[in-house]
């Protein structure tokens, strides 16, 4: 009796272990049809080119605003560049060097890059997460096929940088390793301020010293960031553009903190 009981279970086990595998498989699937369209959209703004393509207003915006690294934050308002360059002083020597090519092979660049940290993050992502291969990979797949991954990509924005930046911070905080966390969150950080939000994910007994590394790395970065920017330029961004920074956003269409917060101002309707 006990060996038919075995028997049975391990039948019920396997029975039961293969709807699961089904829908994993399931998932994955549909996760590479819709990173296909990123793919497909991705090709359709190259061939129009990141100079006049309608996704590209914020790359396109990055280049005009970084060409100028006296006044980034003072050209570029007009009808077509809504706000004009509203990110930190440090990050404007990547996006400077970008504007110093043509529009479309920096297009293509910036592209190359998000797709090598992204990447990288992948892989941390899932040594990060605890769970079978075959669930960790479809959950990585989703993730990367969700829209605001191809929308980057395609519109040329730096979310997938920021994204990096916060999971090499985790990643190497959870290796013991809090110096390369705190620079991979300064980076993030003086890139666009949101991944300043993860050492709170370090204020614990074991990783206080990631906390204290990302404080030290960010002030590191903005003293150097006085060689291409001045200090009038960290005054003008926290003072004037950073308390203003919701306003910046389309309600419905910017993925960031400060664009759900005005899309659920404006009612959580399309703009």
């Amino acid at each position: 009796m006990s060996k038919d009981a075995g028997g049975t279970d391990q039948v019920n086990t396997t029975s039961a272990r293969l709807p699961a595998r089904w829908m994993l498989l399931g998932l994955s699937a549909v996760s590479a049809l819709l990173l296909g369209h990123h793919v497909l959209e991705y090709i359709a703004v190259v061939r129009e080119g990141a100079g006049s393509a309608a996704l590209t207003l914020d790359f396109r915006t990055y280049m005009c605003g970084a060409a100028n690294l006296t006044t980034p934050y003072d050209i570029c308002h007009n009808g077509e560049y809504v706000s004009g360059f509203v990110y930190p002083p440090p990050s404007l020597v990547y996006f400077h060097l970008l504007s110093r090519l043509p529009i479309d092979a920096a297009f293509v660049i910036h592209t190359a890059l998000c797709l090598a940290v992204l990447a990288m993050a992948s892989w941390m992502a899932l040594r990060l997460i605890a769970a079978p291969r075959l669930v960790a990979s479809a959950a990585l797949l989703a993730a990367l096929a969700i829209a605001p991954i191809g929308t980057s990509l395609a519109a040329g924005q730096v979310n997938i940088l920021l994204m990096v930046a916060a999971v090499a911070g985790v990643w190497f905080a959870a290796s013991g390793k809090p110096g390369r966390a705190g620079i991979a969150i300064a980076l993030g950080f003086w890139l666009k301020i949101y991944p300043g939000l993860v050492p709170a994910l370090f204020l614990t007994p074991r990783k206080w010293r990631a906390a204290a590394a990302t404080v030290i790395a960010s002030a590191a970065l903005a003293l150097l960031g006085l060689l291409w920017a001045a200090p009038g330029l960290y005054l003008q961004y926290f003072l004037e553009l950073l308390p203003h920074a919701q306003g910046y956003t389309m309600p419905g269409v910017a993925q960031s903190l400060a664009g759900i917060a005005t899309h659920m101002e404006a009612g959580g309707g399309q703009p």
